[in-house]
């Protein structure tokens, strides 16, 4: 899954590409669902995260930038990981 920035701006839509030649370089499909578009946030890391383990997209891997914080790129991981417990219950 790809958490990036916000279209429009060249860094965000560099990076994007940069992910899609990656996947195209390894013979892996580029899939719509998986790439997302927010604010570089702790908690919109956090918030795609948990609504792509939420409506079942399936993936294997979080590629993600942090703009606000050391550790920002976490969150994907605590979405993960209270979504675990969440579907143990």
């Amino acid at each position: 899954m790809f958490l990036g920035g916000t279209p429009g701006f060249s860094s965000a839509d560099e990076r994007r590409l940069g992910h899609q030649n990656a996947l195209r370089a390894h013979g892996i499909p580029y899939a719509e669902e998986l790439d997302t578009s927010g604010d570089c946030t702790r908690k919109s890391g956090y918030l795609h995260t948990r609504e792509a383990l939420r409506t079942g997209v399936e993936f294997t891997a979080v590629f993600a930038r942090q703009a606000d914080a050391p550790g920002a790129n976490c969150r994907p991981v605590s979405a993960y990981r209270s979504r675990r417990l969440t579907a143990g219950s």
